[in-house]
């Protein structure tokens, strides 16, 4: 039978064709949504791994960045602070914000005529991250060392002694010796080297050794007219570790010394304006010139800048190069006097209460009563020479400092003090004369950058955790008319070579003390003088003196780079970039 709906049929069929067309379409959408899926994915994937790509790079950018800053910060360091700033900064971390950070290892090398500085910084990106990243940059700093002046006096034995019964060695102490030159001997133990040669002027009785001590060299006596059987010289002959002998003569003359000239003075200006007027609080600029002040100079809690070169009066008009009874014609010896002037105390220059002077020059002044720079001050900076000629006292304290990018020419009537952790530092080469008495104590500190020559009149003293440290070109001469030496548990030159710091006194001298835990490195000349090393204290150097005493666990360590040259600077420095590895761990 046929259809009675014909259109019907026609019209199923369609649909049935429009159905089979709507399940092919779904296909192929859902196949694309598979293929975007995939595409989707591989894009996601290529994506992170572009970033992290450059997160990894961007983090190895970083760690060089930091390897290279922790490496010039190093170098930067020693070159200012020799074997005491590698010493301190070995094994150290410095972490910055942001995840940063750069290790250093620090090696000091000495091979012959040289100070030989290896450095390790490694650079740290993302520290304690998945990302973390490490680079490894290295430098190597020689400096060389070359006389920068000639010793006035020879050490050419651990001690050099002048008196009857003139050395006694009691606890375990003992005396040995070492070479701050060599590589090959430095020193590291007791005894390890036996040139800790004693030289004493009279045979009777010349030295009393306790059992546990011992002189790790000869002990050689001078003749007498009577000459002694060698067991009259010495107690315990078992304890001299080297030869005992007698020498055809006495090797030791008491004699002064003469310091060095002095610098040359600066010409005072002949015309002067009065202080321009200035705020004691807040910053302020001064222009430079010569002024007069008229009474004292305060600089309140201000900070104050010349902004150039500039010379400064104050107090009366009084000729500052008569204000010390000095004898040049004989050896710049003080004929210690003192000629402190008695005004009204109100001719101070006068750097306190937080405030703080700085000069973008040179800088001279004439006191006429006290320099005080203290009250946790910022104090006084020289970015250039300066000379200073001040009537009564220097005194630096109370977390203040002095700072001077030249050379320094400073005379004083009286006394100089660092105490209370202030900071001197002299960059340059320094002509110190103090006739009363010099004293570093309370922790303060003294930085010796050139050759600086000290003249003391009443006494020399370190004390109280203070420290004197040497830049690659430092050394530093103290020539000590009178009064006493005593250097008292601090460190002085530490690892340094013992030419570096000479103390040489005149006969008038009568004690140098080395006492508590006191390190150091230096060559004393006292011939008038009972030389006494006690504690657990160390001289590392050599001694000339009447009496020669050591007690307690105390050693005198004979640096034998003491013979035949003195003084030491830096006259060839090379820097060498030593590697640059980048590693991803």
């Amino acid at each position: 039978m046929r259809n009675p709906f014909p259109h019907a049929r026609i019209a199923g069929a369609h649909q049935a064709a429009l159905r089979a067309q709507r399940g092919s379409a779904i296909l192929g959408i859902i196949a694309l949504m598979v293929m975007v899926s995939v595409l989707g994915v591989a894009l996601l994937t290529s994506l992170s791994s572009s970033s992290e790509q450059t997160l990894v790079t961007d983090g190895g950018n970083q760690a060089f960045f930091m390897a290279e800053s922790g490496a010039r910060y190093a170098v930067a360091r020693i070159l200012q602070g020799g074997e005491a700033a590698a010493t301190a900064l070995d094994g150290q971390r410095f972490t910055l914000a942001g995840g940063s950070a750069f290790d250093l290892a620090i090696e000091v090398q000495h091979p012959t005529g040289l100070t030989r500085y290896c450095i390790d910084a490694t650079g740290i990106s993302g520290v304690g991250t998945p990302a973390e990243r490490h680079t490894l940059n290295g430098y190597v700093i020689n400096i060389a060392a070359t006389p920068a002046f000639v010793s006035p006096v020879a050490f050419n034995y651990a001690a050099l002694v002048t008196g009857s019964h003139a050395v006694s060695l009691n606890g375990s102490s003992y005396i040995d010796s070492f070479n701050s030159n060599s590589t090959a001997t430095r020193w590291t133990r007791r005894g390890q080297y036996n040139d800790g040669t004693v030289s004493v002027n009279l045979n009777t009785n010349a030295a009393d050794l306790d059992w546990s001590t011992a002189i790790y060299g000869d002990l050689r006596v001078g003749a007498a007219a009577d000459l002694q059987r060698l067991t009259n010289i010495v107690n315990r002959p078992g304890n001299i570790l080297g030869d005992l002998g007698i020498v055809p003569s006495p090797a030791v003359s008491v004699t002064a010394v003469s310091a060095p000239a002095d610098m040359a003075e600066v010409a005072v200006p002949t015309s002067l304006t009065n202080m321009p007027g200035f705020s004691t609080r807040g910053s302020q600029t001064i222009a430079g010139g010569n002024y007069r002040v008229n009474g004292d100079f305060e600089t309140g809690s201000a900070d104050l800048t010349l902004s150039s070169s500039t010379y400064m009066l104050v107090g009366d008009d009084h000729d500052h190069q008569h204000d010390y009874d000095r004898d040049h014609d004989h050896g710049n010896h003080y004929h210690h006097h003192h000629h402190r002037h008695d005004h009204d105390d109100d001719s101070d220059l006068n750097i306190t209460s937080g405030g703080s002077l700085t000069v973008n020059g040179n800088f001279a002044a004439t006191v006429a009563d006290d320099l005080h720079v203290k009250g946790d001050t910022r104090g006084l900076t020289v970015q250039g020479n300066a000379s200073l000629w001040v009537s009564g006292d220097v005194e630096v304290a109370s977390g203040s400092g002095m700072n001077v990018t030249g050379t320094l020419d400073l005379e004083m009537g009286d006394d100089f003090e660092i105490s209370g952790g202030s900071s001197v530092v002299l960059s340059g080469d320094a002509d110190i004369d103090v006739p009363g008495s010099f004293e570093l104590t309370g922790g303060a500190s003294l930085y010796i950058g050139g050759k600086v020559v000290l003249r003391v009149g009443e006494g020399f003293r370190v004390s109280g955790g203070s420290e004197i440290t040497f830049g690659p070109n430092g050394s530093l001469q103290v020539y000590v008319q009178d009064g006493e030496v005593e250097i008292a548990s601090v460190d002085i030159n530490p690892g340094g070579s013992a030419n570096r710091f000479l103390v040489i006194c005149d006969p008038a001298v009568s004690d140098v003390e080395i006492t508590g835990s006191a390190q150091v490195y230096a060559g004393i000349y006292a011939p008038g003088a009972e030389v006494e090393i006690s504690g657990s204290s160390a001289l590392f150097g050599a001694v000339v003196g009447h009496r020669l005493d050591l007690s307690g666990s105390a050693a005198l360590h004979y640096d034998q780079a003491l013979q035949g040259s003195s003084g030491a600077t830096a006259d060839d420095l090379t820097i060498l970039r030593r590697f640059w590895v980048a590693t991803g761990d």
